[in-house]
């Protein structure tokens, strides 16, 4: 060892190898990191020497994000089994672009909007049966769709002209493992998705100007009444599912219960904990969770 930080280094790895069988655990990895003060020194090792992860077992994922700011860099994150050597090189192409883009970060506009009037905006997308996940084995598993997901925050005017700036939050592409029968099943589990993560940052939201007692949930109902959340997808058939009364009819029952779901948040009266399409024409003016077709 060439000095204490390096045997450190290595000694880290050694545990997180060890603690994490049979298949290497990321978020694992980065609790060491914070914990034995190698979080800097990690970045450019975790980047660098990816073979080091992949010693003793088959698979090989990188994920940039977990080290590094710059948006772009996420369009390179992926998990690869049976690495080869073309993974290490795109992996060193990576590295090179972190280091000459190292002073580069996510920065915001000042005064964009009124920060108490922030509102979640949740865009999804979603490809139907065009792409495909990857067995534990290896092996090719067809079919899959894939979701597209941008998580930001916007001002009360985005929702009425578009007008205004976003801030991103987080922004990801991944395999719905779920076969999906339909293109409208493909699109709602997308949104699905999404809208669990905007639900949390809204309660997040909520949370850092009032309190939120455990033995009292009502809180979950004020939180949901002061933040709006914006859902858009390019999905027709979705968005007028979502906002037709009554509950309509599908022949995938799983997908039925998706649909159902995110109805009763969409037709949510304030001060309820959950709505019902089926005693009104149309989502109340009062509505926080609101969901719009893009062109």
């Amino acid at each position: 060892m060439q000095n204490g930080m390096t045997f450190k280094i290595y000694l880290m790895i050694y545990t997180w190898l060890e603690m994490s069988k049979p298949t290497p655990d990321i978020s694992l990895l980065m609790n060491l990191m914070e914990n034995m003060n190698l979080h800097q020194e990690m970045k450019l090792w975790y980047l660098k020497a990816p073979h080091l992860f992949n010693r003793h077992y088959d698979t090989l994922q990188i994920n940039l994000m977990a080290c590094l700011d710059a948006s772009d860099l996420a369009l390179h994150e992926t998990v690869v089994q049976r690495p080869c050597v073309q993974d290490l090189l795109d992996a060193n192409g990576v590295l090179r672009r972190a280091q000459n883009s190292s002073d580069q970060r996510i920065t915001y506009r000042w005064n964009m909007f009124v920060f108490e009037q922030a509102q979640i905006l949740s865009i999804t997308d979603a490809s139907h049966a065009a792409d495909y996940d990857v067995s534990a084995s290896g092996h090719k598993l067809g079919l899959r769709s894939q979701s597209g997901r941008i998580l930001a925050l916007a001002g009360p005017s985005f929702w009425k002209d578009g007008g205004n700036h976003i801030a991103l939050l987080s922004w990801k592409s991944t395999v719905l493992r779920r076969v999906c029968r339909s293109t409208l099943q493909a699109e709602s589990l997308s949104m699905l998705a999404g809208y669990e993560e905007a639900e949390h940052v809204r309660l997040v939201l909520h949370g850092l100007t009032h309190e939120h007692k455990a033995n009292d949930p009502s809180w979950e109902i004020e939180a949901k009444d002061a933040v709006t959340v914006m859902k858009m997808t390019d999905c027709r058939s979705l968005s007028d599912r979502l906002t037709q009364c009554g509950l309509g009819e599908v022949n995938d029952k799983r997908l039925a219960i998706d649909l159902s779901g995110m109805c009763q948040m969409i037709w949510r009266h304030k001060g309820q904990d959950y709505g019902d399409p089926l005693f009104e024409d149309k989502p109340p003016e009062d509505a926080t969770t609101l969901v719009k077709r893009t062109c």
